[in-house]
This record gives C-alpha cells, sequence and structure tokens, in this order.
C-alpha cells in the first residue's frame, strides 16, 4: 500500500543542545564506567543515593547498548577513530571469551572475571537485542574507512563538554549576582563563544589547548577560594574530572590529525612565501577541498581537484 511520505521535523536550537546534552551524559556514562576493571563490559546501572553502589553485572543487551553508544559517541564528535576501534575492540575480545551455551550469550555475567551468574539461562530478547546492536556495528565498520570525521563535528562535541561544565556549575538559574557574573563563568561564555561559527576549527582547538582550558580551571579555583561552599565534594570532583577529559580530548583530536590528515596544520598556518595574496585563491580550494576531513579515503582524487 501506499505510505504517505512525513515530512522531516525540524529540532529548534534548544532542542538540539538539550538532546546533545543527553547524549553527552549518556556516553560519560559509559565513559566513566566501563573499563579494564569490567572488562570492557557495561555495569547494569549505578546508583548514586544515598550511596554510590555500581552493579557489577551485564547483560547482553547492556553490552549492545554500549557497542551502539560508542558509536553515537563518534557520530556526535566525542570519540576519535582510534579511540572508535579501540574501545569496540576492547569489548567484543571480553565478549569472545565469556562461556556460552551453544554459542549463544548467557542472560546474566559478572562484570570483574565474566562468569556467568546464577541462574544461567538464554534470553531470546537480550540475544536479539545483542544481534541487532552488533549487526549496527558491523554496517557502521564497513562504512568507517570511507567516511570523514569532519573536524565541524569534533568542535561541536568539544561545544557540549563546555555546555556540561556551565550545568555542573551554574545549575542554580537562581545565584546571586556576584557568582553569575565571577570570571569563571566568563571564562566559559568566552570559550563557547570560540566556538560558535568559527571557519578555523583548528585554530579554536590549539586555542582551547594553550588558553581556554587554563583559563576556565584557574577561574574555577579562583571561584572555589571566594566562595568555599558555594560546590560540594562531588561537584568539585567532578568539575575537575570533567576538565580533564576536555583537555585529553583536545590532545587525541590533535593527535588524529597528526596521524590521519598532517597536511590540515599546513593549510591553516601556511609557510610565509605561500601566504601571500597572489596564493590565496589555491589556498581557498585546497582548504575547501582537505580543510576539515580526517580520512584518507579519496584522498588521490581531491588532490587532483586541488
Amino acid at each position: 500500500r501506499n505510505v504517505e511520505k512525513q515530512m522531516p521535523v525540524l529540532l529548534s536550537k534548544p532542542d538540539v543542545l538539550l538532546i546533545r546534552g543527553f547524549a553527552r551524559d549518556t556516553w560519560r556514562f559509559f565513559e566513566r564506567f566501563v573499563g579494564p576493571d569490567t572488562c570492557w563490559l557495561p555495569p547494569d546501572n549505578v546508583q548514586e543515593y544515598p550511596q554510590r553502589t555500581i552493579a557489577e553485572r551485564t547483560s547482553p543487551t547492556n553490552i549492545g547498548m554500549l557497542l551502539l553508544s560508542t558509536l553515537t559517541a563518534y557520530d556526535f564528535g566525542y570519540l576519535g577513530p582510534r579511540q572508535l576501534i579501540a574501545r569496540l575492540s576492547d569489548t567484543l575480545e571480553s565478549v569472545q571469551r565469556l562461556r556460552k551455551h551453544r554459542g549463544h550469550l548467557f542472560n546474566w555475567y559478572a562484570t570483574r572475571d565474566r562468569k556467568p551468574l546464577e541462574p544461567k539461562y538464554v534470553s531470546t530478547v537480550d540475544s536479539g537485542n545483542f544481534v541487532a546492536a552488533l549487526i549496527v556495528v558491523r554496517q557502521a565498520l564497513d562504512e568507517l574507512p570511507h567516511t570523514a570525521q569532519a573536524l565541524e563535528r569534533t568542535i561541536l562535541g568539544l561545544g557540549d563538554e563546555l555546555a556540561a561544565l556551565r550545568r555542573q556549575l551554574f545549575a542554580d538559574e537562581t545565584m546571586d549576582e556576584e557568582i553569575s557574573t565571577n570570571a569563571l563563568l566568563s571564562s566559559l561564555q568566552q570559550a563557547h563563544a570560540a566556538l560558535s561559527g568559527t571557519d578555523q576549527p583548528l585554530a579554536v582547538i590549539h586555542l582551547f589547548e594553550h588558553k581556554y582550558c587554563s583559563e576556565i580551571e584557574q577561574a574555577f579555583l579562583d571561584a572555589l577560594e571566594q566562595h568555599p561552599n558555594r560546590w560540594s565534594t562531588e561537584e568539585i570532583a567532578n568539575f575537575r574530572e570533567n576538565s580533564q577529559v576536555l583537555r585529553q580530548r583536545i590532545r587525541i583530536i590533535l593527535d588524529d590529525i597528526e596521524i590521519y590528515a598532517p597536511w590540515l596544520e599546513r593549510l591553516w598556518s601556511p609557510p610565509a612565501p605561500l601566504a601571500v595574496s597572489e596564493h590565496q585563491s589555491q589556498l581557498m580550494s585546497l582548504t575547501d577541498l582537505l580543510g576539515t576531513l580526517l580520512s584518507t579515503d579519496g584522498l588521490e582524487q581531491r588532490l587532483e581537484q586541488a
């Protein structure tokens, strides 16, 4: 039968920012609680109150959600290609080592030692969820060598990290005027403004590496000295952790550029002989073709075009 074509619904900017905030927080859950100590398997849940308790068990559905979240983190600019491959490989290699029943995963495993939990059984629902995730992963990995990760995507990812820092530190909209206008809020706003609408993403990333991260961290220390009771011990620890994540992400972006697109540094900061006006059109053409991509797929054709 004929199916009426639905026009896509365009989200407002506040809605986009809200959804990206959810995506970033979801990924931070997996990034924070999945690692070597959990055999690269996700916990079933984390209880925050009255005290943090990590459920050290996982299921095929949980593992599938981890795989899909990892792919999405790459799409949203929270991971680079090397991190994507490393994290997927670590999890899938761990899955291969799990004890199975006729090739099927049991429904619950301990994340500390991969042992199946009693009572041991196979769930068709959870197995289906896991297989569906594997199909998506397979398709994404097949496409990965042929799709470039644009620098603009990593800029959006950095913007999400900044927005998360601001939400964490200034969640209370009724805070007094002195705190709301201090140097910390100003430093966050300046860093966010640098990300908005930039046509030189690499230069902005360098600014974060050498300027904005340090300014935000110093402004936080100054604000903490002036208002020692403004943030809880947990909030202070979270800020330090998240600011470290931001620094690590910037370093990984720059390392990825050096590995996958070393020409970008030259394009954005050309040698003096090439920076003269008579070469500007050629530089602009090269930048349009090569200046936003972290992929070598089709590089020869793009160079011929340039």
